[in-house]
């Protein structure tokens, strides 16, 4: 399958060259570096309900997303999107982790979908994921959201065909100011995700297969 940013237009791409994972409007269908597959993620009940083989993939249940095997030799390890928290003195100068592929199935490499719409969220958790709806994909470990920077020209003007950098990190609603005032009376941050989030945290899944 594909993933598309909403922001961007451009699909979640790996760049073998950086390492890391971008969106791209380069290739506006599948080839290797932008084709994924779910798979089953082994996990223990506090991060919620798994994805199973053979059954819909489910709002709200835990996946991994896998490179597809196409895009390597046959002997090669499977490699899957992964976001490693960073530290708290890094966080409190970069609040966006760097995404990119490992071949190691740890914690880090664990996703899942829900839709961006808040008013809707709730009642879509437990429903069958469909192709082409706005969605949020959360990384499970820090609960932020799959994020596409949009480039821009000096004037701030989005850059046509430009690859954007692809981050872990739910683009605030609020201020920091407001946040602040919230926890003050005893509302995590956390707690204010009746806000839909930006369209640079929205995706939508399209369905394809590679060219070799």
């Amino acid at each position: 399958m594909l993933i598309m940013s909403i922001a961007t237009g451009g699909l979640l791409t790996y760049s073998s060259a950086q390492g890391t994972v971008v969106t791209s409007t380069e290739n506006s269908g599948p080839v290797p570096v932008n084709t994924f597959k779910i798979v089953p993620a082994e996990t223990d009940k506090k991060s919620g309900e798994v994805c199973k083989v053979g059954k819909p993939l489910l709002y709200g249940s835990v996946f991994r997303l896998q490179l597809c095997p196409a895009n390597f030799r046959p002997d090669a390890p499977p490699m899957y999107l992964e976001s490693v928290p960073i530290s708290l003195t890094t966080s409190l100068r970069h609040k966006e982790q760097t995404v990119s592929c490992s071949t190691d199935p740890s914690a880090d490499t664990l996703w899942r979908i829900e839709i961006r719409d808040v008013n809707t969220r709730f009642e879509s958790t437990g429903t069958p994921v469909k192709a082409e709806h706005d969605i949020i994909i959360t990384h499970v470990p820090t609960g932020q959201s799959l994020y596409s920077a949009i480039a821009t020209t000096t004037t701030g003007r989005p850059i046509d065909g430009a690859v954007h950098k692809v981050s872990v990190h739910t683009a605030g609603t609020l201020g920091r100011k407001q946040n602040l005032e919230l926890e003050s009376i005893g509302r995590a941050f956390p707690d204010v995700e009746r806000f839909t989030p930006p369209e640079t945290n929205g995706w939508t899944i399209l369905l394809g297969s590679p060219h070799n």
